[in-house]
């Protein structure tokens, strides 16, 4: 019997169940919230190892998700029986609870078994081995922007990337987001373009392409979402640092591998300015060399 689990819609808040799931022994049907923007299914799709199949379903909100997810009745996986469910890591997460504490008796796989492999050929010739590149995800407007978490808009990102140009002008920036982040990530483009700062952009690729992409960064910086979890699902993507708000600070340090944020491999800090982050990177970091 393949049974069903409904789940919130975010690509992180999905990654983080895979990374459970992975080790039921089971295959899972999922229900995903039809909101916008659609990008999670593409995430579903990659790892048929544990995926029977995913579809979007109307009417699937964050807040049936949060009242009737199950894990606030069953603490452990295996008395979990039923059919159907609704599943969510994020309230445990939220509370700063690690990874590994939610349904205990599963093991917690922090890389997953995606398959992307059908993209790699594509990604090297798009991104030839002769230079270095370094990802950048602003997210969109409406995200990013006063009404949503208020982190950096066009001038605090250009301000960033000039800052690295000119310590290492062999560097080409990789602008990374799903086509709902076009207009913010075009307007940035624009500035980049006057500048003569060199860049491409995969802004609305799908995520099996992203996934190659992500292996060949020499490192990212991205705005709160679900892409840099994604990265570290990879096992060999690049080195990285997470932004976020005070809000939702509590998530800081509950997900990712601790071999990995022991080794630094991954940083997650709160917003700051741009020149707070560049002098990160420069004396912390040491990027001029490291890179």
């Amino acid at each position: 019997m393949i049974r069903t689990i409904s789940v919130p819609s975010g690509i992180g808040d999905s990654i983080w169940l895979l990374s459970k799931l992975i080790n039921t022994g089971e295959k899972f049907s999922f229900n995903i919230p039809n909101g916008i923007p659609q990008r999670s299914k593409q995430v579903f799709d990659l790892l048929p190892d544990l995926v029977h199949s995913s579809q979007y379903v109307p009417g699937l909100s964050y807040k049936k998700l949060a009242s009737e997810n199950i894990q606030n009745i069953f603490k452990t996986w295996k008395r979990i029986t039923a059919p159907q469910f609704c599943l969510s890591m994020n309230h445990h997460r939220e509370s700063g609870n690690r990874i590994e504490e939610f349904f205990p008796d599963l093991a917690t796989s922090y890389v997953l078994p995606w398959k992307t492999q059908a993209f790699a050929a594509e990604v090297a010739i798009a991104f030839p081995p002769d230079r270095k590149y370094v990802g950048i995800y602003g997210s969109s407007y409406s995200t990013s922007g006063p009404n949503g978490f208020g982190f950096w808009q066009v001038a605090e990102w250009v301000q960033l990337v000039e800052s690295i140009h000119k310590v290492r002008p062999d560097i080409t920036f990789v602008q990374i987001g799903a086509a709902f982040d076009l207009d913010l990530s075009s307007d940035i483009a624009a500035v980049l373009t006057k500048k003569k700062i060199p860049f491409k952009t995969v802004v609305g690729y799908g995520m099996g392409y992203v996934a190659e992409l992500m292996k060949i960064l020499s490192f990212a910086f991205y705005f709160p979402s679900g892409l840099p979890i994604f990265s570290e699902s990879l096992g060999n993507g690049s080195n990285l640092i997470m932004f976020y708000p005070q809000g939702i600070s509590g998530i800081m340090r509950t997900w990712p591998d601790p071999k990995r944020i022991e080794a630094g491999n991954i940083t997650e800090q709160l917003f700051n300015s741009p020149s707070f982050v560049f002098s990160w990177f420069r004396d912390e970091y040491k990027f001029e060399t490291r890179i």
